[in-house]
Parts: C-alpha cells; sequence; structure tokens
C-alpha cells in the first residue's frame, strides 16, 4: 500500500478521552458531555473521511461512533428512552457505511508486514491481487462518500447536536439526575461480570463467534472505564485498561485474519476480474490464506495463555474503588 503520508491535522481528530467529572454531577450532564465530546471528533474527521485523505481519520470517525453507540447502550436509564433507541440505530447504520472501507485499509495496511513471511511464488501474482484490493477499496471509499452526502447522514448530523443540546431537560429517566459515580460503578460493574463471565467460557476450541462476543464485551468495558475513568484511582484503572487494551489485541487481531481470509474467499469466486483469471492470482491467494491460518493458530494459543493467566483474572475481576472525596 502506497504510504499515504502524515495524518492531516492531528489536533483537531484526536480520539483521545481527557474528561473529568465531579463524582456528584447528575449522570445525564455527565453523559451528554461524553456525547458532545465524541461528535466533535466525527465531525473533525468527517471531511477527511469523505475526501479519502488519511486511512487513520477513518479509523477516528469509527472509533468516535463506536463509542457513542457504546455510551447510549451502556449508560442506561438517563437519556430519553424512545430517542435514544432512534439514535443507536442510526449510529449502528453509520457504523456499517464505513466497515468495508477500514477492513480494506486494514487488510492493506498489514499486507506489507506480511510479504516478508510468504513464499517467493507469492510475488509473482501479489502485485496482481494488490491492485485488485486497492480497487476495491476504492470503491468502498466511494460508496461510503456517497452515503456521507446522503439525506439520512445530513438529518443524523442536524438532529443528533439539536437532542444532545435539550435531552437534559428533556429526560425523565430515574438515572438521569443520579451522581454519576453511582451510575458509572453500577454499569462497569455490571459489564465486567459479563465480560470475565465470557472470558471463563472460552476454550481452545471455541468458535469465532463466542471470541467475537468476549471482545465486544471487552471493548464496552474498556470504554466505560475510559469515559469514567477520573473517578476512580489513575493507577488502578489505568492496570484494567491496559489488561483489556491486551486481550483485545490478540482478540483484534483473530478478527482482523477472520475478516481478511473471507476477503480473499470473496475474490476468490469473482472469476469475472481479469486479474483473477490468472493462475498467479489465485497462488498469491492461496499462500497468503495458508499465512493467515498459520497466524490464526499463533494467536489461538497467546490468547489461551492469556486467558489462564492470574494476572488478567486479576484486573478484570473487580470494580475499581473510587477517590475519597
Amino acid at each position: 500500500m502506497e504510504d499515504p503520508g502524515p495524518v492531516p491535522r492531528p489536533d483537531q481528530h484526536s480520539s483521545n478521552l481527557n474528561l473529568t467529572f465531579d463524582p456528584t454531577q447528575p449522570a445525564v450532564v455527565a453523559t451528554v458531555t461524553i456525547l458532545e465530546h465524541l461528535f466533535r471528533v466525527t465531525l473533525a474527521t468527517e471531511e477527511g473521511v469523505r475526501g479519502d485523505l488519511h486511512p487513520r481519520l477513518l479509523h477516528d470517525f469509527r472509533v468516535s461512533i463506536r463509542r457513542t453507540r457504546s455510551i447510549l447502550g451502556e449508560v442506561k436509564k438517563v437519556l430519553p428512552r424512545e430517542s435514544t433507541k432512534h439514535f443507536r440505530r442510526e449510529f449502528s447504520w453509520l457504523a456499517g457505511t464505513t466497515g468495508p472501507t477500514r477492513d480494506l485499509d486494514v487488510l492493506l495496511i498489514k499486507l506489507s508486514g506480511y510479504e516478508n513471511a510468504l513464499p517467493s511464488d507469492w510475488k509473482a501474482g501479489g502485485k496482481a491481487l494488490l491492485a485488485l484490493i486497492e480497487g476495491q477499496r476504492h470503491s468502498a471509499a466511494r460508496s461510503l462518500a456517497e452515503q456521507l452526502d446522503s439525506d439520512r447522514y445530513t438529518n443524523l448530523r442536524s438532529a443528533w447536536p439539536r437532542f444532545l443540546e435539550s435531552a437534559a431537560t428533556q429526560t425523565t429517566e430515574k438515572n438521569a439526575l443520579r451522581p454519576i459515580l453511582q451510575v458509572a460503578d453500577k454499569r462497569i460493574s455490571r459489564a465486567r461480570s459479563g465480560a470475565v463471565a465470557l472470558a471463563q467460557a472460552i476454550g481452545p476450541s471455541s468458535p469465532e463467534s463466542d471470541l467475537h462476543r468476549l471482545r465486544i464485551a471487552c471493548k464496552k468495558l474498556r470504554y466505560l472505564l475510559e469515559f469514567f475513568r477520573s473517578l476512580y484511582p489513575v493507577a488502578e484503572v489505568s492496570a484494567r485498561i491496559g489488561a483489556l487494551e491486551e486481550l483485545q489485541d490478540v482478540l483484534g487481531d483473530l478478527n482482523d485474519f477472520s475478516v481478511q481470509r473471507t476477503l480473499l474467499l470473496e475474490l476468490t469466486h469473482q472469476q469475472r476480474s481479469p486479474n483473477l483469471c490468472s493462475g498467479e492470482a489465485l497462488v498469491a491467494i492461496e499462500r497468503l490464506q495458508e499465512l493467515l491460518r498459520e497466524l490464526q493458530g499463533t494467536q489461538r494459543q497467546r490468547l489461551t495463555r492469556l486467558l489462564d493467566g492470574e494476572a488478567l483474572t486479576a484486573e478484570l475481576g473487580a470494580t475499581p474503588h473510587h477517590e475519597s472525596r
């Protein structure tokens, strides 16, 4: 993949969360503050995504959407219920529009690392395969840009900030005015219990669907800890986030390998493409598939070691204590 150059305007699209909350602050105020921050990231990266300027901009755009969906789903009975359902659907749709482009981005980025581990007969068809993947990626990026110009996205883009502006006065949900610390404690505890239960059920032969559920559960827990990290001791919450990130790295690799194998299988079946009519390109795909299967096996072993480790269990096994105030 050709180097896309430096990330444009890094100060305006950062997905880092550095938010500080008073533990007695109403939950609805803290929740809206987080969502407004995430929406600013969405807007800051939107034009770069539409113009296909840099893969990192699409990554940050997706992360802001994913975090938005997560807090809407995890922080219960704070925002108006029906509006929350509506916007969860809309952000789910928006996330779905970004998936094909990002999947191909990841494949192209990883290919440069895979090449050194591939046999010599990969190179002959590798260029044709790379050109095909890049062509599909450009097509996916154009489709994404069309979605960002659609009425549906335009409506979401205008309705969402209006909703956030009025949410604090519109909601009658029972947790809206509860102190954010109480709400965060409860949601983190439940998310932790769910992640631990899924992790304990994973074995060497667990299907990919189980790994995917664990990956999503860990992501939701990590997001909650990141959203509300200012309410807890720095070292304690950082250790939990670090443990989750290590586990998510392995689960993320396994998910990427699975997605990439599916993409390659789809390319194999596209016999109408002149690039794939060559035997060399088909050999390149098969060699890449073999490598991905090997990498999956290695990461499954690493996952087993991680889940058997006492350190990970300890880090995930308790809700962080809050700071004394």
